[in-house]
């Protein structure tokens, strides 16, 4: 076995061996889940066990060699990435899901007093959901500290913007910084540890939320239109239904392609939907609970229409 510094003979280098004390007893579940930090003076390494952050082992390069650090700090990324991910399950995953875990990383939020606190996300092919502990069995999923559906979730890469004379925190600087919108207007901010796992992350979001509407293929609302109760869905490939709703009475009140859609918009106070179709057909006001959440999966729908069509016209996003 050789060392990830690529010295047989490294003392340090040997914890990081799967036969290691280190390996057996303090990183209970796999590498999968090392955490990994620089100090500041970039001569060490900071290897945190994922199952227990408060057991860690400091690697100090010979000489502050910076060089070495850097090549202990790939090793350790690439050991990470190619042990295989534990293949859990979320119970009673809704309708047509399998609730397979998809994803599940170390994530660190940014707090409102300019603190840190560390999460376990874990993606699902139907929500998202942080955890405090790591999940090592399928029943470790159920009790979560955050959960959101895939639809009620905006993803949103980068770093937040502050105001003039603020310095952002030397984690947002070089870190890869991704926030999360829901509807209830919470927003929450992380990093993902490293841009290239930012990115990594940003893509699989964006496939996984276009492959939840194709499984939805369609979904439908309450909702009231002068008054009267009427039907509102999505279709994913034709675009926007309007049905009366009313006993005896299911009726077709219009369609429009999603295409037609020129803007949309929400009145808070009214809890009213608000789609603009153009001078020709006008605009359409729909009263309905959970309005904001209606407006997420609305985008998310249009998002995988548009997508569906670039890929049948051969048009690939970078």
């Amino acid at each position: 076995c050789v060392c990830v510094c690529g010295r047989v003979s490294c003392v340090s280098c040997r914890f990081l061996r799967p036969s290691s004390p280190f390996f057996q007893t303090v990183l209970s579940f796999n590498i999968f889940f090392l955490v990994f930090s620089t100090c500041r003076r970039r001569s060490s390494v900071v290897v945190r066990a994922a199952s227990d952050i408060s057991m860690s082992i400091v690697f100090k390069a010979p000489m502050d060699d910076r060089r070495l650090v850097e090549e202990w700090l790939t090793s350790i990324r690439d050991a990470r990435d190619a042990y295989p991910a534990p293949q859990l399950h979320k119970p009673d995953p809704p309708e047509g899901f399998t609730g397979l875990v998809l994803h599940m990383s170390r994530v660190h939020e940014k707090l409102a007093n300019g603190g840190w606190r560390d999460f376990f996300m874990v993606l699902t092919d139907f929500d998202v959901s942080f955890y405090s502990s790591l999940p090592a069995q399928n029943d470790d999923l159920i009790v979560s500290v955050l959960s959101y559906p895939l639809l009620a979730v905006r993803y949103i890469s980068g770093r937040r913007h502050l105001p003039p004379g603020h310095t952002y925190h030397p984690r947002e600087a070089s870190e890869g910084m991704f926030s999360l919108k829901v509807p209830d207007g919470q927003l929450h901010y992380f990093s993902a540890g490293t841009r290239a796992a930012e990115k990594e992350l940003a893509h699989l979001w964006d496939e996984r939320t276009i492959n939840c509407v194709r499984i939805l293929q369609a979904i439908s609302y309450p909702a009231f239109r002068r008054g009267e109760e009427v039907s509102f869905a999505l279709d994913w490939e034709s675009g926007f239904w309007l049905n009366n709703d009313c006993r005896g009475d299911k009726s077709l009140l219009w369609h429009h392609p999603f295409g037609k859609l020129r803007q949309s918009s929400v009145d808070v106070e009214t809890s009213t939907l608000l789609l603009d179709f153009g001078p020709e057909i006008g605009m359409e006001r729909l009263q309905m609970e959970d309005v904001q959440l209606v407006t997420f999966v609305l985008l998310a729908f249009m998002s995988a229409h548009v997508r569906d069509k670039e890929a049948k016209a051969g048009l690939v996003r970078v």
